[in-house]
């Protein structure tokens, strides 16, 4: 369905095009939206309810026009289901496990649908084989800069005098991550399959 014609369909909500607009989108844009809550680390009966959360606030904002056209109409509301992924998992206090929580969001929502950002589950997984393979203070603050706490809040959880201590941590950790991974050859054939 044309971008321009789904936009006017959402904005007449008593019309049975409406409903079709809804179901057209269900159908053709929730694995994406499945695929981006999973490799966050949602799972599928949370995924579901945030989906419709979100199809909910992209109602709301086609119908207030805060939908701007800078992206395409699929991109928006994978943002909104990945930024209220990462809001319901900070919240609950679980960690999130990929890395789609560094991209910025401008970067994220201008991808066109066919360059949409999903991670795959294999690297989900294999992002946790490194990640355990690192000292429990790294891991901690790896865990909460890809979940986006500021370094003061990740200085107050480590209980430093200064958010250049975590700031430093968070460098010195990212450091190993990297040569971790350029050191194994295992990992680098594993990525390359991925990627």
């Amino acid at each position: 369905m044309r971008e321009k014609r789904l936009i006017k369909k959402l904005q007449n909500p008593s019309s049975k095009e409406y409903n079709s607009a809804i179901l057209w989108i269900e159908d053709n844009w929730f694995q994406d939206a499945l695929r981006v809550m999973k490799s966050i680390g949602v799972e599928r009966h949370l995924a579901e309810e945030i989906f419709w959360e979100s199809l909910t606030n992209l109602y709301q904002s086609v119908k207030e026009k805060k939908f701007e056209g800078k992206g395409t109409l699929k991109s928006y509301l994978l943002g909104i289901c990945r930024y209220k992924s990462l809001d319901r998992l900070k919240r609950e206090g679980k960690s999130i496990i990929s890395y789609v929580a560094e991209l910025p969001v401008d970067e994220y929502t201008r991808k066109k649908e066919d360059d949409d950002i999903i991670i795959s589950e294999e690297i989900v997984e294999l992002f946790y084989e490194i990640l355990n393979k690192l000292d429990e203070k790294c891991k901690k603050v790896l865990t909460l800069a890809v979940q986006g706490y500021s370094m003061a809040k990740i200085a107050k959880s480590f209980k430093f005098d200064r958010n250049q201590s975590a700031a430093t941590l968070n460098y010195r950790c990212r450091n190993k991550l990297r040569e971790m991974v350029e050191s194994d050859q295992f990992i680098l054939n594993k990525l390359k399959k991925l990627l």
